[in-house]
């Protein structure tokens, strides 16, 4: 009876970390995967899942040997024989899982290293969560640049019917998934620019990841037109509406940038009183997600007679 019960504790202690295996995917955080613009990174992260899986699948046959060899010991103690045995298997074993852990860690070092995710590089975020996560890829990501003409000129934008750029990559401009408040026309999502529309893709499932509020959108570019606020830029005076006049400053990210051409590189997101978010509390962890994500994060909750928001923006303008 006594040997019967030992055997179940073990059975039920043994479950725990098989479940652990049996949550882990190779496909984890590629975030290719529905658009199939892949690139080297999301190769690293299918290694970096596969690594995972064997440290994790190893580690669970450790223990079954170490609790298997320890009740041995524990049903054996009058044997010096089998105790000695037991002892000997039980720090062979703790060798071989030394071997496991230093192996698994050299593939993970590599993989930082490669993917640039060492601390004090600029890609910080999945280092600072931990190791558990290995990097995190914008899908396809392009390098950004600002197109411009050196002057204030007319590029995309819904108010003179030309597509933004995101229209050519993405199957059209959705701001990534994530609803926009009823205080703008929806059609503001159509003058945002690849890097954004990538930047808000990767903040929605990552936001979802994370169970944190997903805010609505309040700004992508301005209601009186991205290109009319490009060449006809006229600033919103205080308590304005917002009608026949730009919300932002000019050279404004959300306007493309200082002379640029494209769509908005930004997007703000309104938070809503402080009665009823404590933003102040959370604002760190948008900030963490929108770094992994490859942008810019600025929190404006706190600004006099501006309704609470935070704003992102796309890699290549940092600003307002």
């Amino acid at each position: 009876m006594k040997k019967l019960l030992a055997f179940l504790i073990l059975l039920i202690v043994l479950s725990l970390p098989f479940s652990s295996v049996n949550a882990i995917s190779l496909t984890d955080n590629v975030a290719c995967l529905g658009d199939g613009n892949c690139t080297p990174c999301d190769l690293l992260t299918v290694a970096f899942n596969f690594a995972k899986f064997i440290f994790v699948s190893m580690a669970a046959l450790v223990l079954l040997f170490i609790l298997w060899q320890s009740l041995f010991l524990v049903l054996n103690m009058g044997n010096e024989e089998t105790v000695k045995t037991a002892k000997d298997k039980i720090k062979n074993t703790l060798i071989a899982a030394l071997i496991i852990l230093g192996a698994y860690s050299i593939v993970a070092l590599a993989i930082n290293i490669y993917s640039d995710n060492l601390p004090g590089s600029k890609n910080t975020g999945w280092w600072a969560k931990g190791w558990w996560t290995g990097p995190v890829c914008p899908s396809g990501k392009r390098p950004e640049t600002i197109q411009s003409t050196g002057a204030v000129t007319e590029g995309c934008g819904h108010d003179i019917g030309v597509p933004c750029n995101c229209s050519d990559y993405f199957d059209g401009c959705h701001c990534g998934g994530i609803p926009t408040s009823a205080g703008i026309n929806a059609w503001q999502c159509e003058d945002a620019s690849i890097e954004l529309e990538q930047l808000l893709v990767c903040f929605k499932r990552e936001v979802g990841k994370e169970g944190l509020t997903l805010f609505k959108i309040t700004s992508i570019s301005d209601d009186d037109g991205l290109n009319n606020c490009r060449t006809a830029y006229v600033a919103c005076p205080t308590g304005s509406n917002g009608v026949g006049c730009c919300d932002h400053m000019k050279g404004s990210c959300h306007y493309g940038g200082s002379g640029g051409i494209n769509g908005s590189f930004a997007a703000d997101f309104g938070v809503g009183p402080p009665t009823q978010v404590n933003f102040r509390a959370i604002t760190g962890k948008y900030k963490s997600i929108v770094k992994r994500c490859g942008g810019n994060y600025i929190d404006e909750t706190e600004i006099a007679g501006v309704p609470r928001h935070f704003h992102i923006s796309a890699e290549a303008c940092s600003g307002e």
